[in-house]
């Protein structure tokens, strides 16, 4: 059955998981704003969902890659979907600048040249890049069309295990690697892509299974360790393996992503319960998109600062919760709007 006909949960529940990651990057900070390092308690469970939340942003990019590098997307497509995309980030982005430096003649040129060279906010990184994947998907999918096994682990290993290892390396030994070396590689996110696809492929079995496990366990643990050695040594939180696209957030996210298919790829949903799942799923997109005009707002209310005082753990994780939900009941009305919800 196609991909387009045949609804995979697994990758709904993803994608949930993946943007509730994303809400906890862009949110737990303020879990240090409140408490402080000086409570080892407070400090550990931040980092325990620094560590984790890395994750996200790969997991969406995976779930692009097994989702569209099969299909039969033409150019006109792949245009439908950069338009899709561009005009909220579009949008946003003028609303956030036009808020804080007014709007005017020389404004409206002001915010052209940033726009067109940086992100107005931090989340919105992630769709440039998506722009810039969704460009290059049909020459993907023609490439993958005809990879073997073998191929696919190549291409794994040479464009995302290998220059995920390489800053590692640097960041800890006094060594450094030949730009020149690494500029012949294609993009980490393109590994990603296609990794997606690829671990779509991977026979479903307990071996595969425990290594993930095993795998995810040791990566997670040594991002932990390398946050969580310097801060028992000298108080200070350490932000050395601080980025997506280092080992310690690739493996995870790979085993992650396989693990979901081991556990829900054919396991029988209730008919009320994919409904919620699809519900959830189907505004992923905009509380991406909106999470960050809701966080802040949320913790300044007296009574989620009540929360915080009262457990400040307590309160990171009912601000998180919080802003997911709101942002998600804000897009679920907002794709009641016809011509919006096309964007949404």
């Amino acid at each position: 059955m196609s991909k387009e006909k045949k609804r995979y949960y697994w990758v709904d529940l993803l994608k949930i998981l993946a943007c509730f990651l994303v809400v906890i990057n862009h949110t737990g900070g303020y879990l240090l704003e409140f408490a402080g390092t000086s409570n080892f308690g407070t400090s550990l469970f931040y980092m325990i969902e620094f560590v984790i939340c890395k994750i996200g942003v790969p997991l969406f990019i995976m779930i692009s890659g097994f989702l569209l590098l099969e299909r039969n997307n033409n150019f006109c497509d792949i245009g439908k979907k950069i338009f899709r995309v561009f005009v909220p980030l579009f949008l946003l982005s003028a609303l956030v600048y036009f808020k804080a430096n007014g709007f005017g003649i020389s404004e409206v040129g002001d915010f052209i040249v940033q726009f067109l060279s940086d992100p107005l906010m931090v989340p919105f990184w992630y769709l440039y890049m998506l722009i810039g994947l969704y460009l290059v998907t049909p020459f993907l999918q023609k490439m993958v069309s005809k990879f073997e096994v073998k191929d696919y682990l190549y291409f794994i290993i040479i464009c995302l295990i290998i220059p995920s290892i390489l800053p590692v390396i640097s960041a800890y030994l006094p060594v450094s690697f030949s730009s020149n070396f690494t500029l012949a590689l294609l993009p980490i996110c393109v590994g990603y892509y296609v990794a997606g696809l690829y671990l779509s492929k991977v026979p479903l079995n307990k071996k595969y299974r425990n290594i993930a496990i095993t795998s995810m366990i040791v990566f997670f643990g040594t991002f932990l360790c390398s946050m969580l050695v310097p801060y028992i040594i000298d108080g200070e939180i350490a932000y050395t393996l601080d980025t997506w696209n280092y080992i310690t957030a690739v493996i995870p996210a790979l085993s992650i992503f396989y693990l979901f298919r081991y556990y829900f790829e054919n396991k029988k949903i209730k008919e009320k319960a994919g409904k919620v799942i699809v519900a959830i799923s189907s505004v992923t997109f905009g509380i991406y998109l909106f999470h960050t005009f809701i966080n802040y707002k949320i913790y300044d209310l007296d009574i989620m600062q009540s929360i915080f005082t009262f457990n400040p753990c307590v309160g990171i994780l009912v601000l998180e919760i919080l802003t997911f939900i709101i942002a998600g009941i804000i897009t679920y009305i907002l794709r009641k709007i016809k011509f919006v919800k096309d964007f949404l």
